[in-house]
């Protein structure tokens, strides 16, 4: 029979108070001197900037012959001589006329040497017109309506003969979309090649681009495994390549393209293989070069972009190994430029987000994000050792780390690889122990996961862009996972940040989430059972500590740290915008060690702040 009316009521009822009940019962109670509060003094600074001579991602060739490389983490353009020396540097970090968010790829105009830069990370997804000399000349806008949806995501670009701007839009979130735009050097949107399927013509995931002397276009389909041509009026002629392994296969993620169109060869970089086939334009595979590594003529996870210099050679980016590898048509390796390489240096920070205590040593471990490395200091701040690099395989490879935790009861430092969607450990010292998980949405898998912590026998996790938290035991094995944060809203929120970004735990076991872009804290039981989630007055949380009675936000966009009883009543905060000590910009993680002193990873500022 049907519930009444009545008896649903009544059922419903009992669920809200039985509901209120449990939530009451395992959420503590404040007691009345957890509201004394007092702010905590600035104590000392630990690191501070310290970046890559650069940080070599996008490349052209100019009229003059000079090479044009994107300096991507340190947001400029630089121009160097074809023997390494550095003639220019342009733009900088901002969002600004000229300025870039950090410079995709590049690309000049062939006759007055204007630079375009594809600023992708820009909220409108910019592309950057500059004169020869840097000055700024103008936005090309390049949303195209019916064309570029659900939205532009313009990463490389080229020039034409004519002057004509070329770019391949294309992402596979949230679904797989991909065209070829074309602009006047005007920024007057011309013509486009759409389309996304399997069929030759139809495009996968597109990461690369060049045009010969004829106006013929090749885009890289990494998707594919290969490489597809397209005539002047955009009609598809052929495909080169294949995927596979072996002489004029492509293992995967293709990155960049490069025409030499005097000789009429074509270059592509290989960045899962970390080789560079090249062509002719008609298809028959000529040579490979270049392997993983960090010699000479060794790329540290694949290339970049490339360019062919008017002296006829390949200028191939080495992001990961912060240098451009120069070499002959026949692929032997010439140089690097610059020469000496700069790599980032010990105890300096880029864009750190990450930062951990060991409560029995005082050892502080800072997650350095952008420099793809972890950094122990000394409980006094100075520099002890540093491990990691740039790469996808091995136990010291990094992409991206952001999240770094300290198991108290065996001092093995955990990461949270975020890029590579796994978890590494070390030991104090930082040798590595093992990994678990990979990239992915299903159960044991991970996407941009920024933090960690490990209490007793259990790791629980951030796990951001699957918008949830996840409890695992120190073997990776799940043992609950619960939704946690909305996705990012353009127009909203910090940046690309979304889902929960930050959590910790309270001496009861309760697990305490920050949801960055839905401006929310959570609080799980250890079961997993939602007990609260509060949205008042918090603003872009991104990591949460708990410390006895206290809990700790930073709040990223309000550039400072806000305190909380265990219930989750506001006490105050700390911390202003600016450079000072005791001031932030786009404070991220947050540790708290045994004595309550607080470790502040003051991501934008590149240091960490210690306040007792």
């Amino acid at each position: 029979m049907p519930a009444t009316p009545a008896a649903t009521t009544r059922f419903l009822t009992f669920a809200v108070v039985f509901v209120a009940l449990v939530a009451a019962v395992l959420m503590p109670r404040t007691p009345a001197d957890a509201q004394a509060w007092t702010p905590p003094a600035y104590q000392r600074t630990i690191g501070g900037p310290g970046h890559a001579g650069v940080y070599a991602w996008g490349a052209a060739t100019a009229p003059d012959g000079t090479i044009v490389i994107g300096d991507y983490w340190n947001y400029v353009v630089r121009r160097y001589a074809t023997d390494g020396t550095l003639l220019q540097t342009m733009s900088s970090r901002g969002k600004g006329p000229g300025q870039t968010s950090a410079p995709h790829g590049v690309a000049t105009d062939p006759v007055d040497g204007s630079i375009y830069i594809a600023d992708m990370n820009h909220p409108e997804r910019r592309i950057v017109k500059l004169a020869a000399d840097g000055s700024f000349i103008r936005d090309i806008p390049p949303y195209v309506a019916g064309v570029t949806v659900p939205y532009p995501y313009v990463t490389h670009i080229t020039t034409g003969p004519d002057g004509d701007l070329y770019a391949v839009s294309s992402h596979n979130v949230p679904y797989l979309f991909a065209a070829v735009l074309v602009f006047s050097k005007d920024g007057v949107f011309k013509r486009a090649i759409t389309g996304v399927g399997s069929e030759p013509g139809q495009f996968g995931l597109l990461r690369g681009i060049a045009v010969d002397a004829a106006s013929n276009t090749y885009v890289a389909d990494t998707s594919k495994g290969l490489i597809q041509v397209f005539d002047a009026s955009g009609a598809f002629v052929r495909t080169i390549g294949a995927r596979g392994d072996g002489p004029g296969k492509f293992r995967g993620d293709m990155r960049g393209l490069a025409i030499d169109r005097v000789n009429g060869w074509i270059y592509a970089n290989d960045a899962e293989a970390s080789q560079i086939e090249k062509f002719s334009l008609t298809g028959e595979h000529l040579a490979t070069f270049g392997s993983e590594g960090s010699g000479p003529g060794q790329f540290r996870d694949g290339g970049r972009e490339l360019t062919v210099g008017l002296d006829g050679n390949v200028y191939a980016p080495d992001f990961g190994g912060y240098r451009v590898l120069v070499f002959r048509p026949d692929g032997t390796f010439l140089r690097s430029l610059p020469d000496p390489v700069p790599p980032p240096p010990p105890g300096g920070f880029n864009q750190a987000m990450g930062v951990a205590v060991n409560d029995s040593t005082g050892a502080v471990y800072v997650a350095d994000t952008y420099n793809q490395r972890i950094q122990q200091f000394t409980a006094a701040g100075a520099f002890a050792r540093q491990w990691g690099f740039r790469g996808s395989t091995g136990g010291y490879a990094m992409n991206y780390p952001r999240g770094v935790t300290v198991d108290q009861a065996t001092g093995r430092v955990w990461v949270a690889n975020s890029r590579q969607g796994n978890v590494k450990a070390y030991s104090a010292t930082g040798t590595f122990l093992r990994s678990f998980g990979r990239w992915g949405t299903e159960t044991g898998q991970y996407q941009l996961a920024r933090d960690l912590v490990v209490r007793g026998n259990r790791i629980y996790h951030a796990d951001s862009n699957n918008l949830r938290i996840v409890a695992t035991d120190l073997t990776g094995k799940v043992i609950w996972t619960r939704p946690c944060g909305t996705t990012f809203i353009p127009g909203q929120g910090p940046g690309l940040l979304k889902g929960c970004t930050g959590v910790g735990v309270d001496d009861a076991g309760r697990v305490y989430a920050a949801a960055v872009t839905e401006n929310a804290l959570y609080v799980f039981s250890p079961s997993g059972t939602l007990l609260r989630k509060s949205m008042t007055g918090v603003r872009a949380p991104y990591d949460v500590v708990v410390h006895r009675d206290r809990v700790y936000v930073t709040e990223h966009t309000a550039n400072r740290v806000a305190v909380y009883s265990l219930s989750l009543a506001r006490l105050g905060s700390f911390g202003a915008t600016g450079t000072a000590h005791g001031q932030f910009q786009g404070p991220a993680a947050i540790d708290v060690d045994a004595t309550g002193r607080l470790y502040v990873m003051d991501s934008r500022n590149e240091r960490v702040e210690v306040f007792g």
